[in-house]
């Protein structure tokens, strides 16, 4: 039979075996996701031990950040070519892969720069996780149900987050920094060979027939997405709100408050800081589902809006418990919304021959936003206090929320490449 130019060829099956490879496969990337999450919930932990060990600040360590957050942002915009050579999956397994070797990398560092140069090859090995298993998410499910998959992936993410600070609290103290580092080694070496083998990566025929694109065309495909102007205002949004981001920023900056600025040992901050990324799991998939019925709009404002309370509170709070744990319960369940409803949304505005270019614009130029950011707000800490910081994360959550105001709602077209529809 002929096929029409522009018909979508691939099968479309709605089997339950079908459905259950999507739903494996979405439960493997969660899980690369995790292990990314957890690698960098250990890393304000184990901050204040190797900052005494090499000796350096925290306007070191925030450019530190800085560089790490800007190589992986701009790693991320490669993918969008990479993609056509390999599979999404075997990109996303061999750094999961690489993340983990990272970490022995930094175990064994006798310097900042050896420390440092670890800490950055893991990031730019972990750069495939959110471009690429957004793009599979985007395949997978329809736009009316990408929010709760989103969300799904990023609270996933969050489990890591979660566990972590216990379990790596009881190595630290135990055992040193570095037994705590080596732990997390194995994670990373098992999900990236799942993901490399077992996730569903259908679109593999359509990147096979672009390798032969000119290179004219790829910088045509990374530029087609800033021309909606819906996009821009998406990627304005997050840039600005990457001044307060729940894993760039709150999770290296909250846990640091509480060991260095108000003083609670490593077993009270771990044990703060799992309060915390408790919410960061239940949050996203609750917001994901609400924005799926009620729009991405409102969840996001009202997210947003919801981290800038809880930071004001922890403000207010100082040393008094009750006070820090509420503010943290809120700051949970509230700022790591953000980041996945957006992602949602960007998808919902791009066009499918766009979306992974749209990906890559997205987190190269959030992620230097990001970089950016941590440089700011590590001088901030360094010469006015954890404070200084706050009050400037809670600026950027109010002028994320005004850009996203501003952002109007796609249209509601059904996707041609959806195959199969989530139970």
């Amino acid at each position: 039979m002929a096929v029409t130019a522009g018909e979508d060829t691939r099968a479309k099956p709605s089997d339950s075996r079908t459905r259950r490879s999507h739903r494996l496969s979405l439960a493997i990337i969660s899980a690369t996701h995790a292990e990314q999450h957890a690698v960098v919930a250990i890393q304000p932990l184990i901050f204040p031990y190797v900052m005494a060990a090499l000796g350096f600040d925290y306007a070191t360590l925030g450019l530190l950040l800085g560089v790490a957050n800007l190589v992986n942002g701009v790693a991320q915009g490669m993918h969008a070519w990479t993609s056509r050579y390999l599979r999404r999956r075997t990109i996303i397994g061999l750094g999961s892969i690489g993340m983990g070797l990272s970490l022995g990398c930094m175990a064994l560092a006798q310097s900042f720069a050896q420390f440092g140069g670890a800490m950055i090859f893991g990031r730019l090995a972990s750069s495939a996780q959110h471009p690429l298993a957004n793009s599979l998410m985007s395949d997978w499910y329809e736009p009316q149900q990408r929010g709760r998959a989103f969300s799904i992936h990023f609270s996933g993410g969050n489990v890591g987050s979660v566990i972590t600070p216990i379990i790596a609290g009881f190595l630290i103290v135990r055992f040193g920094w570095q037994v705590s580092l080596y732990a997390l080694m194995l994670p990373g070496l098992v999900f990236g060979l799942l993901a490399a083998f077992f996730v569903t990566d259908e679109r593999q025929s359509v990147r096979v027939a672009t390798v032969g694109a000119k290179h004219s065309r790829d910088r045509l495909d990374y530029l087609a997405p800033l021309r909606d102007s819906g996009i821009r205002l998406v990627i304005l949004a997050c840039a600005v709100a990457a001044g307060g981001r729940g894993l760039g920023i709150v999770m290296v900056y909250v846990p640091l408050y509480l060991s260095q600025g108000l003083h609670y040992s490593m077993l009270s901050t771990s044990i703060l800081f799992t309060i915390m990324m408790v919410g960061s799991v239940i949050g996203p998939i609750l917001a994901g589902h609400l924005s799926d019925r009620f729009g991405r709009k409102p969840l996001i404002v009202l997210s947003l809006m919801g981290a800038s309370v809880a930071t004001v509170m922890l403000i207010l709070a100082g040393r008094t418990l009750p006070g820090v744990v509420v503010g943290l319960i809120v700051l949970g369940l509230t700022v790591y919304n953000e980041s996945p409803l957006m992602q949602a949304f960007l998808s919902d505005h791009a066009k499918r021959e766009n979306r992974d270019a749209a990906f890559a614009v997205f987190y190269v130029l959030t992620y230097a936003a990001g970089a950016a950011w941590s440089a700011v707000l590590g001088l901030l800490v360094n010469r006015f206090g954890f404070e200084a910081a706050f009050v400037t994360m809670i600026v950027s959550y109010f002028l994320a929320s005004f850009v996203t105001l501003m952002i109007k709602a796609p249209g509601t077209v059904p996707d041609p490449a959806v195959s199969v529809s989530p139970a």
